[in-house]
């Protein structure tokens, strides 16, 4: 008898870690903002760089151990430990357990991280209630369970990417009643195919018959095709769009930071204002005619 076993994405559980981490009450002296507005900013690129570091420390375990989750289980332990030390401020077991981090002042995940490093986020002065918070965060990756609910490593973006190749054809605002099936078949056959390929298959049994120009253009459609699936897939492009990405969020600091001082909004500016002062009532009341003399 065969048993359904549901297993996690790991994508979508570091997603659910990021919104935990905004959820979670950290004490007001966790941050160094001198304001509630820059406490939240600091804590929402807090909650980012908590996401992106464990999704790169179960890359990494992952590719030392092949995937064998019995492995990565025995390390688990001591690496939660050493990322919570760390967060602390205490790198004395980063160099050994952390993996992503060092531990020394080159090398240390204070100034690697494009988040904390962009908003000068140095130390946390994290008391007991934060500690706990923060390991509970932690340990909706790096536990055994965790691990083991992600025991495949396989997220839903082949499931979603289908999802949206078929919707090109079947939009969910268009009712096909008639030629439904149809369109379905054809948006299958394009992604099992190229769209070059599919187009000139789709013409042959047809009975169409196309010109080598068209011919030369629908190859080149395949070649440009495979071109950009193997250029996003590239390392150096890979990590050309990470930088590119900490750059965008370094001048979108910049930007609040100029812009702040610039801010002109208060609620209810374009409410109409009306007269509140008292006006005699002679002022708008008709004046009155006079009354006919009596005979």
């Amino acid at each position: 008898m065969w048993k359904v076993e549901r297993l996690a994405d790991h994508v979508h559980l570091g997603q659910s870690q990021f919104r935990a981490s905004l959820r979670a009450q950290y004490s007001p002296g966790m941050f160094h903002g001198k304001t509630k507005e820059e406490n939240k900013q600091l804590k929402t690129v807090f909650s980012k760089d908590l996401k992106c570091r464990c999704s790169m420390i179960l890359k990494k375990l992952m590719e030392k151990y092949d995937k064998n989750i019995n492995e990565i289980s025995k390390d688990l332990p001591k690496v939660l430990d050493a990322t919570l030390r760390c967060y602390d401020g205490d790198c004395t077991q980063c160099h050994e357990y952390s993996i992503v981090c060092k531990g020394d002042d080159a090398l240390n995940w204070w100034s690697r991280s494009h988040y904390l490093s962009t908003y000068q986020i140095t130390a946390l002065q994290m008391d007991k209630t934060d500690k706990f918070l923060l390991q509970e965060i932690l340990k909706m990756k790096l536990t055994t369970a965790a691990v083991e609910s992600m025991k495949l490593y396989d997220n839903t973006n082949k499931n979603e990417g289908v999802h949206r190749a078929l919707s090109v054809n079947l939009p969910k605002n268009v009712i096909y009643s008639k030629n439904m099936e149809g369109r379905l078949a054809s948006g299958v056959h394009r992604n099992n195919n190229m769209p070059g390929t599919s187009t000139q298959l789709k013409c042959t049994n047809l009975g169409v018959e196309l010109s080598e120009r068209s011919k030369r253009y629908l190859k080149k459609m395949d070649t440009d095709f495979k071109y950009n699936q193997d250029y996003i897939l590239r390392p150096e492009v890979q990590k050309r769009r990470l930088q590119q990405n900490a750059e965008r969020l370094a001048e979108h600091k910049t930007w609040r930071e100029m812009n702040k001082k610039h801010d002109y909004y208060c609620k209810g500016q374009l409410d109409p204002q009306p007269a509140l002062q008292f006006q005699d009532h002679d002022s708008y009341c008709k004046p009155k005619l006079p009354r006919p003399a009596a005979d």
